[in-house]
């Protein structure tokens, strides 16, 4: 089996890409054998899902329960009324396909996620705006993937031939912003803040939207550490663009990687860490010139795999990871012995490695939460947050959420007198029952200080302390890697099959790499 080529899944007879409000925004029927208003009732029991034995058990107990709220989601993969239903979320968009055949479930959900990778590849971003202005370009791609509800290929360089429409870059927005940003190796994109779809969407909740670009002095040491390794570094929203667009920004010979690190923590509520894990992936966004073109990518070579460091010491201090799983294009020939990946990448991005470590280390950030019961009708919470990762890097859009008891009739946040206006802002928020505190940005190496007064309606509230929290943080650290996983140098070699005139200049392709960790559970008990 060829890569971009799925196994041979069952006979489809719709697909759709809904919007978040269920919107058809691009429409497929390839047998005519559904209803042209199928994907209207796909979103309708998506949003208000409700199991088949739910309905059973409500029908044998008089309708009793029908009312009752259900916090359950729809499958990825459900049948009413004899249609199969099988879709994937991207982005806040639905790809949905639909059938009346037995088919797979496991190869239609890949090929939803092949596709949605296809769309993004092609349009440079997978945001609704991106696909209604890429309307005719997308359609052109889904005619050209599929034949008659049957999946011919969803390869990104194979299709690149046969694919004719230009993609129209978008220019409104956040969004359009980062994608069509023009990126050198003497600045660093508006993406710095864009790591994926959650971060944008606490940005646009909590910040207002507000991107902040980094300071010079970063952009500055960024740049130097840059020259030493011939490698650039940049966010990973900068490389969001398409891979077909003929402006001169798409032509360059360049490629990207993004070391992308989720941290989750548990602490007690003396500040001792409970539990902790690392999960990260190397990411690759390829425009690299010519078919005959090679990578290699060298890795930390303390790096060791499978829990233990070096002769199974417990105080090793290189890079432990417990397991790792590579693109299936990658050549391990000589991982094991200096830590280097060699392959032929395909146009487009893709996930060159996968891994997982549970190992100790230090988390960026601890918060520790003092209660105070000692005046009646009233609670205090003074909350006192370290920045443990190194002064030379700053986290951006921090966001420390503390729920507070139900019963309460309010709360109040105060920062200290000396923090700077627009640094820090702290919040009630009502409808949800907890304090927000948020961070614009800060250094590593800081501390800083937030007093919580929460009203009560009676005097005291029994075992108080199991009402309020647990607090949960949110945040990005670019430049930072939380493992100390690093990217040691990225080489481009062209094969002696490449037919290059002697005469030619030297090959010099850009090549850039960024290192974000970012949270993914972050929980604080008090």
């Amino acid at each position: 089996m060829t890569r971009g080529t799925l196994p041979r899944v069952a006979m489809l007879s719709q697909f759709f890409i809904l919007s978040p409000r269920g919107d058809a925004v691009v429409s497929k029927d390839f047998r005519r054998d559904l209803s042209r208003r199928t994907h209207e009732t796909f979103y309708r029991l998506v949003r208000f899902w409700r199991d088949e034995d739910e309905d059973e058990a409500d029908a044998s107990e008089g309708g009793a329960s029908t009312s009752t709220t259900r916090t359950r989601g729809a499958p990825a993969a459900f049948h009413r009324d004899g249609v199969n239903y099988m879709h994937i979320k991207a982005s806040g968009l639905y790809f949905v396909s639909t059938t009346t055949s037995n088919a797979s479930p496991s190869a239609v959900l890949e090929l939803m996620h092949r596709l949605a990778r296809l769309v993004k590849d092609y349009c440079g971003a997978l945001t609704e705006e991106a696909v209604r202005r890429n309307t005719t370009l997308v359609y052109e791609l889904i005619d050209e993937a599929m034949d008659y509800g049957y999946a011919q290929t969803t390869s990104t360089e194979m299709l690149r031939e046969r694919v004719c429409n230009e993609p129209v870059e978008v220019g409104n927005g956040l969004a359009g912003r980062l994608v069509s940003a023009k990126v050198d190796s003497t600045k660093i994109g508006a993406g710095a803040l864009k790591a994926g779809q959650k971060v944008e969407t606490m940005l646009k909740n909590n910040l207002g939207m507000k991107v902040n670009f980094p300071t010079k002095a970063a952009i500055n040491l960024m740049n130097a550490a840059s020259v030493a390794s011939g490698v650039n570094r940049v966010s990973s929203g900068a490389t969001q663009k398409s891979v077909v667009s003929g402006s001169s920004a798409t032509t360059r010979d360049e490629i990207f990687v993004d070391i992308i690190e989720k941290v989750s923590v548990t602490f007690d509520s003396n500040g001792d860490v409970v539990t902790s894990e690392i999960n990260g992936h190397i990411q690759v966004r390829n425009f690299l010139q010519g078919e005959n073109t090679k990578v290699k990518v060298a890795l930390s070579e303390d790096m060791t795999i499978g829990g233990k460091g070096a002769g199974g010491g417990s105080n090793y201090t290189g890079v432990i990871l417990d397991d790792c799983n590579f693109h299936e294009m990658a050549n391990l020939d000589h991982f094991d012995i200096d830590r280097t990946i060699t392959l032929r990448p395909p146009t487009g991005e893709f996930s060159l490695m996968h891994y997982r470590s549970a190992n100790d280390f230090t988390p960026p950030f601890r918060l520790l939460a003092v209660i105070d019961e000692s005046i009646p009708y009233k609670v205090g919470v003074e909350l006192k947050l370290y920045a443990d990762f190194p002064a030379n890097h700053t986290c951006t859009a921090l966001v420390v959420t503390l729920p507070i008891p139900k019963t309460a009739i309010g709360a109040t946040g105060r920062l200290p007198k000396h923090v700077a206006s627009g640094a820090q802002h702290v919040m009630y928020d009502d409808a949800d029952k907890q304090i927000v505190w948020q961070f614009k940005k800060l250094a590593g190496g800081s501390e800083h200080e937030c007093s919580v007064q929460i009203s009560l309606q009676t005097e005291r509230i029994p075992n108080v302390r199991r009402a309020i929290g647990p607090l949960a943080l949110s945040f990005q650290i670019p430049t930072l890697c939380a493992s100390a996983l690093c990217v040691r140098y990225l080489q481009v070699i062209d094969d002696a099959s490449t037919s290059r005139h002697r005469d030619a200049p030297p090959r010099n392709p850009h090549r850039w790499i960024r290192y974000l960790t970012k949270s993914s559970s972050y929980v604080v008990r008090v």
